[in-house]
């Protein structure tokens, strides 16, 4: 779909996408999509990315042995997002930001507690909502924040997804550990593409894995 709307949206017709199409010489209907690894014109990007790490234990607190704490959180803040497929067609900029794939907001978060032989983990992800669409021209994307009403039929909302693992380890050659993923059952994107049926968790749902490494 990208490849044919790149070959019609660009100045002319002798551009690399077309050149992946294959159409009926008699109909002009696209009988055949090339779908091969094309070089985009120019690629643009702003954001932040951050990351923050800090470890620290209870114990004076309490005034007993609590073990360590270690809580790291990191993401990245994109300002904007463009694909420029005709260095020459400007027009045909393809706007990604808050698009499937590239949400305004992406952040991880970690909780890790170590005491002697025992560990836990609590961890999240969230991403901000994105567009369920992915490759909308810029011109169609103006059209389209301008009608609150299509932006909400068309983002996916935002996503929060947990999970909580632990293990013991006996030696220095066996431990076990245990791990939810999805705590909270969290469904995928619904109407996402073909590609991002899966964003943000399987369609699995909810996991538990039960784990035992052994050195031998």
């Amino acid at each position: 779909e990208v490849i044919v709307a790149n070959c019609v949206d660009a100045a002319t017709i002798n551009n690399s996408f077309c050149d992946a199409v294959t159409r009926d010489p008699t109909t002009g209907e696209v009988t055949d999509v090339q779908a091969t690894n094309l070089n985009l014109s120019a690629i643009s990007a702003e954001g932040l990315d951050y990351q923050v790490i800090y470890g620290f234990n209870l114990d004076d607190m309490f005034d007993r042995v609590l073990g360590d704490f270690t809580a790291s959180i990191n993401g990245t803040w994109l300002f904007s997002r463009e694909d420029i497929p005709f260095a020459d067609f400007p027009e045909a900029t393809e706007v990604l930001d808050e698009e499937i794939r590239f949400p305004e907001h992406f952040l991880n978060f970690a909780l890790n507690w170590n005491y002697e032989n025992w560990s836990a983990e609590y961890g999240f992800n969230f991403q901000s909502s994105q567009f369920r669409t992915f490759g909308f021209p810029a011109i169609d994307r103006e059209v389209i924040e301008a009608s609150p009403n299509i932006v909400n039929e068309q983002k996916t909302g935002s996503a929060f997804v947990q999970y909580l693992g632990g293990a013991y380890t006996f030696s220095d050659k066996w431990q076990v550990s245990l791990r939810v993923n999805n705590l909270g059952n969290r469904e995928p994107f619904f109407g996402a593409p073909q590609d991002d049926r899966f964003r943000p968790v399987s369609a699995i749902g909810l996991t538990i894995s039960l784990g035992v490494n052994a050195l031998f």
